[in-house]
């Protein structure tokens, strides 16, 4: 059945994209995107109903059991350890985390430049930012711009 039926030109599988704008946002998301977003906003509000009308969870036995004990005794040990440190403190080294996280994110998707100087992104012959540090040269092949400098000297 699958060899006999050309799927690429069937209308069912080809590729479609939507575009919406929020203000002076505006994004372009893929059909297939678009279902696999809708797909999991239907597994979790699936979850958060059964929930709060159900029962979640039963009751752990066996190695569950054992395993759950130990890691609310590991977790009690780790919060008594930190109880020294002011919640400030904390939420501060949290955000600080999640900061270098979405730096390192907007470097990778282009959005920063290579060092996150110019806003730039060098981009390969392929058209996706190239890795810090290296670059495309004639042959299309990655070189390390290091080992350029050496051999240019």
């Amino acid at each position: 059945l699958w060899e006999r039926f050309d799927w690429r030109s069937s209308r069912l599988f080809r590729p479609r994209s939507f575009t919406w704008a929020a203000g002076p946002l505006r994004r372009t998301i893929t059909a297939t995107d678009l279902a696999t977003g809708l797909l999991l906003a239907l597994v979790g509000a699936g979850m958060l109903w059964i929930g709060v009308t159900q029962e979640a969870m039963p009751s752990s036995t066996g190695w569950q059991a054992r395993f759950a004990g130990r890691l609310q005794h590991t977790g009690q040990e780790i919060t008594d350890a930190l109880a020294w440190l002011p919640g400030w403190a904390a939420a501060g080294a949290v955000g600080a985390v999640i900061a270098l996280l979405a730096w390192h994110a907007s470097r990778q998707v282009g959005w920063l430049g290579p060092h996150g100087d110019d806003g730039v992104a060098e981009v390969g012959v392929d058209g996706w930012p190239t890795a810090p540090g290296h670059e495309i040269d004639t042959g299309d092949q990655i070189r390390d711009r290091s080992d350029t400098l050496e051999h240019s000297v």
